[in-house]
Parts: C-alpha cells; structure tokens; sequence
C-alpha cells in the first residue's frame, strides 16, 4: 500500500510539472504575440505590489522590509525602461537579479523567523507569490520576446 502512495506522490508532482512548464511556455508565447500589452501589464503589475507593500506598510510589516520591497520593484521598473528589450548584460538587468535575491531573502528571513504573524504554508506561498515572485517571474517569461527580433546594426 506504501509503493502505491508513493508512486501517487511522484505522478502528482510530475503533473504538476507537466502543468507548470506549460503554462509558463503558453504564457511565453502571449507575451511574444502582445509584447506591448504585456509591457503594460507589467508597469501595472509593478505598480500593484509597489501599492500592496505600502499597505502592508500601514498594516504594521516592518518597515524597512516594505522599503526592500518597494526599491526592488523599483529596480524592475527600471528594467522595464527598455522593455521588450532584455539585455541579460545590463546594468538595470544585473540589479533587477540582485534585487529580486535581497528581496526573496529579506521576506523570507522574516516569516520563517517568527517576528511576523504566524501564516500557514498555504500563504507564506500566496505572499511570495504576489509580492516577491509576480513581476519577476513575469519578467523571465517575456525573456524569449527578444529571440525574435532582427540584429541591429
């Protein structure tokens, strides 16, 4: 009976995989097919977090995490100056990846440390996922735009 609920436990995760990359490939191709849209839902989408780490702010997160947050946003928007151009050499690049591993470190010292309330897996993952994960993840999706285009010069 063990072997069959491990087996369970592994197809599960392989089709949560299975489900994940396609769903990261499907929005790879919309991102490519409606680059201009999908740059303004990303200045939306970074304007939403930067908006949700200021109300966490007055909800009482500490804030120099909330000030983390909204300067790594900050450097994604930077980012998104030249977008859809991604030049993974770049300055605005290298300080989007530095930013995005401050920012992951700094909520996740500060709700696996207890100073925060408590939240259950379900979401601490739900908080990464909207204030840490959103505009960067979105961000290497729409990595593949620029395979498409011609060289300049």
């Amino acid at each position: 009976a063990w072997l069959l609920t491990v087996l369970g436990g592994y197809l599960a995760v392989l089709g949560a995989v299975l489900c994940l990359s396609c769903g990261l490939y499907y929005a790879a191709e919309l991102a490519e097919e409606y680059s201009v849209l999908t740059g303004k839902l990303l200045r939306y989408a970074t304007q939403g977090v930067v908006a949700g780490h200021l109300l966490l702010c007055l909800d009482g997160f500490p804030f120099g995490r909330c000030v983390t947050g909204i300067l790594c946003h900050g450097a994604y928007a930077w980012l998104l100056n030249d977008y859809p151009r991604l030049e993974l050499s770049s300055p605005a690049f290298i300080l989007a990846i530095l930013a995005f591993l401050l920012s992951h470190y700094s909520w996740f010292t500060f709700l696996a440390s207890g100073e925060g309330p408590f939240l259950p897996f379900v979401n601490s993952l739900g908080f990464f996922a909207v204030f840490v994960w959103l505009v960067p993840f979105s961000l290497f999706v729409s990595l593949s735009i620029n395979d498409n285009e011609l060289p300049l010069g």
